[in-house]
């Protein structure tokens, strides 16, 4: 009997075996299928942006590159961006060498993207927008300024820091509605209680500056953020002079005036106190 049932466990064991590995095959089957599928998805999308950069190249005379595109392709402008989300956009990851030969743009523009890779390929982003600008070509930049950020924290609360933190923290998180924001939805650990919130910091313009600056540091994907003085050095270290700040939205140069696009998603006011703006030459 005890002969019976150790034979019939192995069978048993034996056939466990069987699945596991069968179960192997198939997960690798798969995985290996999945990662040719995207190697050809890529292949067609670099054959389509070969074209279109040709295009773009060939019928402007004034060329103007946008890296991180986001939602918003600009008229006249060859529109890139790592994960396009139209055919207006072509693939570029701003961390490799951009597929462009030196000298060929008049501009480069980029906003809310830098800040979404580490400081050290941001370098070499700037690098490239260096190298593919042609002499005298101007290259803008919108990021968020670390400065202003950090800078809720301090105790002196002036109108527009109150009024940036009762936005962020109550529209922005949410922690203070019993309603999800989109944020809370796709990051679970700012579902805040939002009674223990109004009990425990009831003053949103103050209270809530903690939370507003470390969801700015560890929410969105950013990488690092720039502060003004950092930002300068780095453009110049690349060989950009000329380097000024300017307000989201303005700028001395027609082509580069009103272009972003980021006071859509948070409003004029927010955006403005936010967001630095710095435009840099090619000498």
């Amino acid at each position: 009997m005890f002969e019976a049932i150790k034979k019939g466990l192995g069978k048993v064991n034996l056939l466990v075996v069987v699945v596991r590995v069968l179960r192997a095959i198939r997960k690798h089957w798969c995985e290996a299928e999945l990662e040719l599928q995207q190697q050809m998805d890529r292949e067609r999308a670099l054959a389509v942006r070969e074209r279109v950069i040709a295009a773009y190249l060939e019928s402007q005379a004034v060329r103007k590159l946008q890296v991180g595109a986001g939602t918003n392709p600009l008229p006249g402008w060859l529109n890139t961006d790592y994960a396009p989300v139209s055919d207006e956009i072509i693939f570029l990851d701003a961390t490799e060498i951009f597929p462009f030969d030196d000298q060929v743009f008049d501009y480069v523009f980029s906003e809310h993207m830098i800040e979404h890779i580490p400081y050290k390929e941001g370098v070499f982003m700037l690098r490239e927008a260096f190298r593919v600008l042609k002499p005298g070509g101007r290259l803008r930049l919108a990021t968020p300024d670390v400065e202003r950020i950090v800078s809720l924290l301090s105790p002196d609360k002036i109108e527009a820091k109150r009024r940036y933190l009762e936005w962020s923290a109550q529209e922005s998180l949410g922690l203070y509605s019993p309603e999800k924001t989109r944020l809370q939805i796709h990051r679970p650990e700012w579902d805040l209680d939002h009674n223990q919130m109004r009990r425990t910091f009831p003053d949103p313009g103050s209270d809530s500056a903690c939370f507003v600056v470390n969801n700015f540091f560890y929410s969105y994907g950013h990488r690092f953020l720039y502060n003004a003085s950092t930002l300068r050095s780095t453009m110049e270290e690349v060989g950009f002079v000329d380097v000024r700040r300017y307000q989201p939205g303005e700028s001395d140069d027609d082509h580069l005036r009103g272009i972003e696009s980021h006071q859509r998603l948070i409003g004029d006011e927010m955006n403005r106190y936010e967001t630095m703006v710095v435009e840099a030459r090619r000498p």
